[in-house]
């Protein structure tokens, strides 16, 4: 699949009213407010970038992708190849920094959440949601017998678990949310929040490093 393909299929995503409602949820649980500065890690054609700036927030976004970059930024969005390229030109900078469905999507997730930390202002927060390993064991016993396989990828799964060990203790979690649906094969009155298909991770960047 070209990189121009693969940027289409994503944000034929990234027009769905599942993953609207998904993005639109992050927003508010990071807190987002007027004039907040937004780096959106992983932004495709900039779909985040285009709700954080109707609340009023100033969306900056990074994307590897050269063709989705590309129409980001015939969108009027201020995309970079890197978070390093973000960095270099802002530092820690930026108000909230976002990562929707990225961690899976990388070789080093743990790597990913620090340049994340290196562009974060302090008191600033980082908002990530992704794939739930709960709902995905708990499914695996039906994709067993259906074929079906997930998007959610080990990488996703230990990027977020390991997430409280590996940051330093002047960040802190504030906020784990879990959307999407529950398990089908298993009754939904029977299982807990915890459960749903996506797990969402705020945490705030609260003190100073001297």
């Amino acid at each position: 699949m070209s990189s121009k393909d693969y940027a289409l299929r994503v944000e034929k995503w990234s027009a769905s009213e599942q993953w609207t409602s998904e993005a639109e949820e992050l927003l508010s649980r990071v807190g987002l407010k007027a004039l907040d500065k937004v780096l959106d890690v992983g932004t495709n054609t900039g779909r985040m970038m285009q709700l954080a700036m109707r609340k009023g927030a100033i969306p900056f976004g990074v994307e590897k992708n050269a063709a989705a970059r590309y129409l980001a930024q015939q969108n009027g969005c201020q995309v970079y190849p890197t978070i390093n390229d973000a960095a270099t030109q802002h530092g820690p900078f930026f108000d909230v920094v976002l990562l929707s469905h990225v961690l899976g999507h990388v070789n080093d997730p743990v790597d990913m959440l620090w340049q994340c930390v290196s562009v974060t202002r302090h008191g600033g927060v980082i908002g990530l949601l992704g794939p739930n390993p709960v709902y995905d064991n708990l499914m695996a016993p039906m994709n067993a017998l259906t074929g079906y396989k997930g998007d959610a990828t080990i990488q996703h799964s230990i990027g977020l678990m390991r997430l409280q060990r590996m940051l330093p203790p002047w960040f802190n979690t504030v906020d784990v949310f879990y959307l999407g649906e529950k398990p089908k094969w298993l009754p939904g009155s029977l299982l807990p929040e915890s459960t749903r298909s996506r797990l969402g991770v705020v945490i705030r960047r609260s003190n100073p490093v001297e």
